[in-house]
C-alpha cells in the first residue's frame, strides 16, 4: 500500500556551471587568511581562532578591530594558514581583486554559498530545487491554458490553492556534497555584468561586485538528494523542466557567442542536448544570478527593469578560470531508484569529467600537500605549545617558590609582631596589676595612718621617704630633727625609730660617717 502510494528516488546532481546560493553569511575578514601569492582562502573555525588568539600580536589587532593590521599580522606570521582545517581555491581574477582591496584596508567580505553547518560542505536546499521545478511546470501549463490573471497565476494554472496544488505531492530534501576525488567543492570567483545585445560592459562595474564562493562547476555526480513522489503528482514533470530550461541554454549560447566566450556552451551544449534527448535526466537552473527570465513564466513575463524592454538587458556571468566566462546556476540531474547510489554514465558526464581534468589539474596534489604541511605544522605547534607550557610550568614553580618564601617571611614577621603584642599586653597587665596593688596598698596605709598617733605618722613618713629614695641630705636632716624630738617620745616609738635608722636608713647614707651614725643612734636611745 505504501509503495503504491509514494515512490522514493535518488537525485544525483552534476554542476555544469558555478552555483552561488546565498545563505546570508560572509567570510568575515577577521576569520580568514589569504597568504601572499597563494590563491587560496583559509577559513579559521572556532578551534583555529582559539589557537590564533594565543598569539599576542593577533589578539591585540583583533581586540582593537584593526582590520588592515590584522590581515598584515596574518601575513607576517609564517605558516599561520595551516591552522585552518580546509581551504577554498581562488581563481586568478578573484585573488587580484582581493590584492587590490587589501592595501587600502577595504572591507574584504566574501559571500558564502549555502552550506551544512556541521561539515561546512556546500548543500543545495531542497526548496530551491523544488522552486526551479515549479517554474518549469508552471511555464508548461501556461502554454496549454487560456489567459489567467497574473495575481492568481499559480492557483489558475495548478487548479486551486494549496490543498489542490499537485506540487505538494513532491518532497525533495537538501542535496549534499559527495567527495569527488581530486576536486575542491567550492571556489572563490568573480562576477561580471555584460549587455546581452553586444557583450559590452554595463554601468555595473565588475569591481563593485563582492567576491563570491561558488560551487565548482564540472564535478560529475557530486551532489545527492532524496525525493519522494506521492500519488497525484504532475506526470512528465521532468520533461517539462527540460523543455523550459533547454531553451535558456540556447539563449545563453547566443549571448556567449556575442561575447566571444563560447568555450562553455561549445563544450556542453551537444552533450546536454543528447542527454536530454536520451532522457538521462533533466536540467535545472538554481541560485543567485540565474536571471529573472529563468524565474518567471514566459507567457506572463513582466520583468521590471530600468529599461523599457521586458527582457533583461544584461546578464551576470562568472569567471571560471582565466578568460573563461559562464552563466550561473546550471545543473544536470539524474533520477535513480532509491536503492541506487550511483548515476549512469553518459556523454555529458564524460565531457564534464574531461573538462574538470583540464581545468583542475592541481587540485588533488595541492590538497595532499596541504594535508602533509598542516600535519607538520600541527606537530610544530604542539611542540611549541609543549615548550611554552614547560616554561609556564617553570614560571609557576618559581612563582610558587617565591610565594612560599614570602609566606614564610610574612608568617615569621607576623609571629614576631604577635609575640611583641603579647609582651606589651603582658606588660600592660603587669603594670595595671602593680597600679592596682599600689592603690590597694596606699588605701591600706591610709587606713592604718588614720589609727596612728602623730609620732607614729612621723615615723611612717620617714619610712615612706626611705622607700621613695629621697636624697641622702634630706633624709639625714629629717632624721636629725626626729632624733631631737624623740627625747619626748614613748620608748616603743624610740625603739621603732632606732630600728628604722639602723636597718633601713643608714645603709643608704653613704656620705655620712659611722661615728655620726652612732651618735645619732645614741641620742635616740638616750645614751
Amino acid at each position: 500500500m505504501i509503495n503504491r502510494f509514494m515512490k522514493h528516488y535518488r537525485l544525483i546532481f552534476t554542476p555544469l556551471s558555478p552555483i552561488h546560493i546565498g545563505c546570508g553569511e560572509n567570510y568575515d575578514p577577521t576569520g580568514y587568511m589569504i597568504p601572499k601569492d597563494e590563491h587560496r582562502l583559509y577559513p579559521f573555525d572556532t578551534a583555529s581562532m582559539g589557537r590564533l588568539l594565543t598569539l599576542d600580536k593577533i589578539r591585540q589587532k583583533f581586540e582593537s578591530a584593526d582590520l588592515k593590521g590584522l590581515q598584515q599580522a596574518f601575513q607576517q606570521e609564517p605558516d599561520l594558514h595551516y591552522l585552518a582545517q580546509r581551504y577554498v581555491p581562488m581563481i586568478d581574477s578573484a585573488y587580484d581583486k582581493y590584492s587590490r582591496w587589501l592595501p587600502g584596508g577595504k572591507q574584504c567580505d566574501i559571500e558564502r554559498t549555502h552550506y551544512d553547518i556541521l561539515s561546512e560542505r556546500p548543500i543545495i536546499p531542497g526548496t530551491a530545487i523544488k522552486g526551479a521545478i515549479r517554474t518549469a511546470v508552471l511555464n508548461h501549463l501556461a502554454s496549454n491554458k487560456p489567459e489567467c490573471e497574473s495575481k492568481n497565476l499559480e492557483e489558475c494554472l495548478l487548479g486551486g490553492a494549496f490543498s489542490g496544488d499537485p506540487m505538494r505531492h513532491c518532497k525533495i530534501g537538501d542535496a549534499h556534497y559527495q567527495d569527488v576525488p581530486g576536486r575542491m567543492a567550492t571556489r572563490i570567483m568573480t562576477r561580471h555584468n555584460r549587455h546581452r545585445s553586444n557583450g559590452t560592459k554595463t554601468s555595473m562595474s565588475d569591481n563593485s561586485w563582492p567576491l563570491a564562493e561558488c560551487i565548482s562547476p564540472f564535478m560529475g555526480q557530486s551532489f545527492v538528494a532524496e525525493m519522494v513522489l506521492q500519488k497525484g503528482i504532475i506526470p512528465n514533470m521532468f520533461s517539462m523542466c527540460n523543455k523550459f530550461y533547454i531553451n535558456k541554454i540556447y539563449e545563453h549560447k547566443s549571448i556567449l557567442d556575442r561575447l566571444k566566450q563560447s568555450y562553455w556552451s561549445d563544450s556542453l551544449l551537444l552533450p546536454i542536448q543528447q542527454a536530454v534527448d536520451d532522457k538521462k535526466g533533466f536540467l535545472l537552473r538554481i541560485g543567485k544570478h540565474c536571471g529573472a527570465d529563468s524565474l518567471v513564466v514566459d507567457k506572463y513575463k513582466d520583468i521590471k527593469t530600468k529599461y523599457k524592454n521586458k527582457t533583461p538587458e544584461s546578464i551576470t556571468l562568472c569567471c571560471i578560470s582565466e578568460d573563461i566566462l559562464a552563466p550561473f546556476g546550471w545543473f544536470f540531474i539524474e533520477v535513480c531508484p532509491d536503492n541506487s547510489n550511483e548515476g549512469g554514465s553518459n556523454d555529458l558526464i564524460n565531457t564534464v569529467d574531461e573538462i574538470s581534468r583540464q581545468i583542475y589539474t592541481n587540485d588533488l596534489n595541492d590538497w595532499q600537500v596541504f594535508i602533509k604541511n598542516r600535519k607538520a605544522y600541527d606537530e610544530r605547534w604542539e611542540q611549541r605549545r609543549a615548550e611554552e607550557e614547560k616554561k609556564a610550568a617553570e614560571r609557576r614553580v618559581a612563582e610558587e617558590k617565591k610565594a612560599a618564601e614570602r609566606r614564610v617571611a610574612e608568617e615569621k614577621k607576623a609571629a614576631i609582631q604577635r609575640a611583641e603584642e603579647e609582651r606589651k599586653a603582658a606588660e600592660q597587665e603587669r603594670r595595671a596589676a602593680e597600679r592596682q596593688a599600689a592603690v590597694a596598698a596606699e588605701a591600706e596605709r591610709q587606713r592604718q595612718r588614720s589609727a596612728m598617733t602623730d609620732v607614729q605618722r612621723q615615723i611612717d613618713d620617714l619610712r615612706q621617704a626611705i622607700r621613695d629614695c629621697c636624697s641622702s641630705d634630706e633624709l639625714w636632716k629629717k632624721v636629725q630633727l626626729m632624733a631631737k624630738e624623740s627625747l619626748a617620745w614613748q620608748q616603743p616609738d624610740k625603739d621603732e625609730l632606732h630600728l628604722i635608722c639602723r636597718n633601713d636608713l643608714f645603709p643608704k647614707l653613704k656620705t655620712v660617717g659611722d661615728k655620726k651614725k652612732k651618735e645619732l643612734l645614741g641620742s635616740i636611745c638616750g645614751n
